[in-house]
Formats: structure tokens, sequence, C-alpha cells
């Protein structure tokens, strides 16, 4: 073997990659269910529910970042209290979570889930943002789930539709503009289907606008 095919060969068995790493694999506790954040106690990206698994790779303050599994399949923040170890595993999620807030984690919802925030249209942050939805009504019968993958609609939270007229509080609408991200009245955070919301949505400024 040539110098140079053993270097390279060498490089290949030795550099470390993220998605071969084993990890501690957690579970979901019984009876509970986990947000999954684009950044530490952030915007919800997704849901785990009871027996679903994350394989963490990083932690900050009451949370850990990595591959959140179950209908999410997403890398995403997860509290650590719905959660125990559950044996190890391998990571999928390459790299490191955010850990910033304000203005750049808006920009970086916009670029990677988001079409509008409820406090940050593209190019304007509405610095009145409180960490929470807007206040809204449902205008036709909905019905609630607890992910969305961009084009599916999973793990759906309601055996009869919510009737029109429902209060919640949206938070963010998909890029697509299939899904819209909101809090119920009882503090979940689920999607239901943009057409189902008002065409003109109000923003943390006061304001209400038609989606960008």
């Amino acid at each position: 073997m040539s110098k140079f095919l053993f270097a390279v060969a060498a490089l290949v068995v030795l550099a470390p990659s993220a998605f071969s790493q084993t990890v501690t694999r957690y579970v979901v506790n019984p009876g509970s269910s986990a947000t999954v954040r684009y950044n530490p106690g952030g915007f919800v990206i997704g849901n785990l529910y009871e027996g679903a698994h994350t394989w963490p790779t990083q932690s900050y303050s009451d949370s850990r970042w990595g591959r959140a599994g179950g209908n999410c399949n997403k890398c995403g923040w997860v509290y650590n209290s719905p959660l125990s170890p559950s044996g190890t595993g391998s990571a999928t999620c390459s790299g490191s979570g955010r850990t910033d807030f304000g203005l750049p984690v808006r920009q970086g919802m916009v670029a990677e889930w988001a079409k509008t925030l409820n406090d940050y249209r593209p190019g304007t942050f509405f610095e009145a943002g409180v960490d929470d939805g807007n206040f809204v009504r449902v205008t036709a019968n909905v019905h609630y789930y607890g992910n969305y993958d961009g084009n599916t609609f999973r793990d759906q939270r309601t055996t009869v539709s919510v009737p029109a007229n429902t209060a919640v509080y949206w938070r963010w609408v998909s890029k697509n503009g299939e899904a819209a991200l909101v809090r119920t009245g009882g503090a979940q955070w689920i999607f239901i289907r943009r057409d189902k919301l008002p065409a003109s949505l109000p923003y943390s400024n006061g304001n209400s606008y038609t989606d960008p």
C-alpha cells in the first residue's frame, strides 16, 4: 500500500463521526410526554409521547439535545424531567444544537422550519414577543396532531374534532403553509391545519397580517 493510501485509510478509521457515536438512550416515562424544541426552552418543533426515545449528545441547563425519535424524528432539545435512561444507542444528529436566543433563533426558524412566526416576519422582529402564541379562534372543526414532518400530520391527539370558534394561541406557520403550531387552552403545543385559522393572523406587535 502506498504511503498516500495508508494515510487515507488511517483517516477513515480514526476520524470521529457523530453518526456512529454511542450514547445513552432515554425514554419518555409512562404517562408522560415531552416537547421537542429548536433551542433550549424555545420554539416547539414536535412532541414525544410515552415510550418514544431520544439519543442526546449535548446538555444545556435542564435539557438535552439530539435525535428525538417517535413520529417526531427531528434533532432538538428535550427537557430532562420526563425522561429516564434506557440503554445505549447510536447518535444520528451531527454537530450541536443551538443555544442562542432572540433574533438569531427566529431567523434560524424561518431558514429551517417556518414561513412566519407570531413575533417575527421575515426581516422584521417584533420585540414585544413573550415566548408564547397569540390568541386566535379556529374557523372550522379541526383535529390536533402532535407532529408534522413537512408533508404529513402524525400523532393525532383528538378522537373527535375540536369545534369551530375554539380558542388557540398560534406560534408559527410551516414553510409550505400547510400547518400551524398552536398552544391549546390545556397548554399543549400541537399542530393543526393552517387553513383552519383565519387568513390574517394576529402578531405580537398588535397588528394582523396574512402569511408572507
